[in-house]
């Protein structure tokens, strides 16, 4: 009994750990004063999925930088799914899919303008020499969007 031990707990750990989901997004800096700060080393040319609040709510920003070097930011929630518990981009494929209702999008779309089923713009933030800064009010006026949105492990 005992030689059956050792292999079974070994094959308990190495299952578990194939099920294990790969943690994904970047944690960020949440300032005293409410505003979102992102280290510009965490933000490259594949899009970076950074976790924050708005006040007590969980949401999410994608950041990517463009062919130029541009840092672009967007809300994760789709514009027209908002709200839902799924209305999210995740990456797959080399692109953005909405969990909500299915469409998919160009990392492109990251930071840009324009309506319809895609990921919602941060309409304002700061670059400084070494981090981006969502101002606590530009963050607050996107809180809806993420009413019912999902709640991280």
């Amino acid at each position: 009994m005992k030689k059956l031990i050792f292999p079974l707990m070994m094959a308990a750990l190495l299952l578990s750990g194939c099920a294990a989901k790969k943690d994904e997004t970047t944690p960020t800096t949440q300032a005293a004063n409410g505003d979102m700060v992102i280290t510009l080393s965490d933000i490259g040319a594949e899009p970076t999925f950074i976790d924050g609040k708005i006040g007590d709510a969980p949401m999410q920003v994608i950041a990517i930088r463009d062919a130029d070097g541009t840092v672009r930011l967007s809300y994760n929630t789709c514009q027209v799914c908002q709200g839902a518990p799924w209305a999210f981009f995740e990456e797959q494929n080399g692109g953005l899919v909405c969990q909500n209702c299915g469409n998919a999008f160009s990392t492109d779309t990251i930071g840009k303008g324009g309506y319809g089923c895609m990921p919602l713009m941060v309409p304002a933030y700061t670059l400084t020499d070494d981090s981006v800064v969502i101002a606590a009010d530009t963050l607050e006026a996107a809180k809806d969007a993420f009413s019912g949105w999902k709640v991280f492990p």
